[in-house]
């Protein structure tokens, strides 16, 4: 089984934080989303972490290096990461990975019990959901209902476009899919699409996908600076 996380990205939401360091470098409690990344999927047996690289590309690689010498990760360069979304990015990513794989955005900060929670529900596929008030801009999941038939936490779908009243749950950016050729194959669906979850979404009505609940272990999404501003209101409460 593999990892790739998505670090490619310029983060213009996160200015001025982002003029001169990739979005993954942001310190939240004094380490790097990056770091905190690695350090949650460190517990576990991956065959191989592949990290998507553009903006500040170099500082990734400096810092990953440095502080994981013994891990064995790739870098991959998404050379047009002005231009391409986490869809481009996910596909380099993919190129030559034929195995399981744990698919996660690089600007989450998670703990280790996350992926252990997703591994112990022994699903093949996996998104991975935060089941709490969730708004427009969030990426949404609908799940079933219980029936004779279907366990209760099968993802119908996923999606930003999801009525809210329809809403189970945030997709919270950790997936593991077992089906990557169906994943290529959907990918390559979703021409004028940018973002990879539409191809997820797309496997839903295919294959089954389920949902594993994390709120317990609610990951911290670095999307905009208030973001970074709770964070450093709840350590100063």
């Amino acid at each position: 089984m593999k990892v790739i996380i998505l670090a490619a990205g310029i983060g213009k939401r996160l200015y001025p934080y982002t003029i001169d360091i990739p979005k993954c470098l942001i310190e939240v409690a004094k380490k790097g989303i990056i770091k905190w990344e690695l350090e949650a999927l460190s517990p576990f047996n991956f065959n191989e972490i592949i990290i998507v690289i553009g903006y500040g590309g170099n500082l990734v690689k400096d810092l990953v290096n440095n502080n994981f010498p013994n891990t064995n990760i790739r870098f991959v360069e998404n050379k047009a990461y002005s231009t391409t979304s986490n869809l481009y990015s996910l596909k380099l990513g993919l190129s030559q990975v034929d195995e399981d794989v744990f698919i996660i955005n690089g600007d989450l900060v998670f703990r280790k019990e996350v992926i252990a929670e997703i591994l112990k529900s022994g699903y093949e596929n996996v998104i991975a959901i935060n089941k709490i008030f969730c708004n427009e801009e969030d990426m949404k999941v609908c799940i079933s209902k219980r029936t004779f038939f279907n366990r209760h936490n099968k993802v119908l779908e996923v999606s930003k476009t999801i009525p809210l009243n329809k809403t189970n749950g945030q997709a919270l950016g950790i997936y593991k899919i077992k089906d990557i050729d169906i994943l290529k194959e959907k990918m390559g669906e979703t021409n004028g699409i940018n973002f990879f979850n539409e191809a997820i979404n797309k496997m839903t009505k295919e294959i089954s996908i389920y949902s594993v609940d994390i709120t317990r272990f609610p990951p911290i999404e670095i999307d905009f600076p208030e973001d970074l501003w709770d964070e450093i209101r709840k350590k100063n409460k």
